[in-house]
């Protein structure tokens, strides 16, 4: 900007004033923004394996209901085949009594078995999809993230990541422990799903 100081006097240039940072602070980070993949480290095979083990361990909880639907629901006397000491033997040569559950008592134990358990298996994917940890995983301080970005990675790759762990480990057992030798940790489903498990 120009200025004229008055007649007779010098023009002078008056520089313009900075302009104002609208967020003085600056930007704020993304919600629930996590480290950049670099500055973490890879969960180890010995952490993973243990969180595998406590979220079996939680969910066989689960089917205590349908076992004790089995032991105290209502019975029936049958006639069944016996070994020489005198317990249950398909391939025995004695012939006793024995009380079995019936049908209703078998149906019913399925379906606790069947809803708990799929309950549970439901719950634990929604949880590591949207917090990235398993009961399991909260436990020993991991969880899994993108590979790429470091955020949750949703329900539906944690159903690709419980499928493709699933159909290896059928197919192959000794695939399961791929991350032992991998560079990131990842296993065949880590990668398939494009994560990573990290220390929390």
């Amino acid at each position: 900007m120009i200025r004229r100081s008055g007649y007779g006097f010098p023009m002078t240039f008056v520089p313009p004033p900075p302009p104002v940072d609208p967020q003085p602070w600056g930007a704020p980070p993304p919600y629930d923004a996590v480290s950049p993949m670099g500055a973490q480290s890879y969960a180890g095979f010995g952490s993973r394996f243990g969180a595998y083990l406590l979220d079996g361990f939680v969910g066989a909880l689960f089917a205590i209901p349908g076992v004790v639907i089995l032991l105290a629901g209502p019975k029936t006397i049958e006639t069944c085949t016996l070994n020489s000491n005198n317990q249950l033997d398909s391939s025995g040569s004695y012939e006793g009594l024995c009380r079995t559950p019936t049908g209703a008592t078998w149906g019913l134990a399925f379906l606790a078995f069947i809803v708990l358990g799929f309950g549970f298996f439901i719950y634990q994917m929604k949880r590591e999809g949207a917090t990235g940890q398993t009961i399991g995983k909260k436990a020993l301080g991991i969880k899994t993230v993108d590979i790429n970005t470091g955020q949750y990675i949703g329900f539906g790759r944690v159903f690709i990541r419980r499928l493709v762990l699933g159909v290896t480990t059928g197919f192959c057992f000794i695939l399961g422990f791929w991350p032992l030798w991998d560079a990131k940790k990842q296993g065949l489903h880590d990668k398939a799903a494009s994560s990573v498990v990290l220390a929390a």
